[in-house]
């Protein structure tokens, strides 16, 4: 019983901590890019990371950048 209760108390934490790191930033997509110097112009929102900037050049997101973002409340 104490090694059911101990694998349960850890998927909840592993659980908690990959809910907690997809909420924390994330991309906000935007474009288009060909390459990632043409994101300096394109993630200039406010609370856009200018640090992080990528151009995806490959399916599904073709010519999109991911500005990265970190409060969401603000996305456009």
């Amino acid at each position: 019983m104490s090694a059911q209760k101990f694998q349960v108390v850890y998927l909840l934490l592993v659980t908690f901590f990959l809910v907690s790191q997809s909420t924390a930033n994330r991309c906000v997509y935007r474009g288009p890019c060909k390459v990632d110097g043409d994101c300096k112009k394109i993630c200039t929102f406010r609370g856009d990371d200018p640090n992080y900037l990528s151009c995806l050049t490959s399916p599904p997101l073709n010519g999109q950048c991911c500005c990265k973002h970190s409060n969401q409340e603000n996305v456009v």
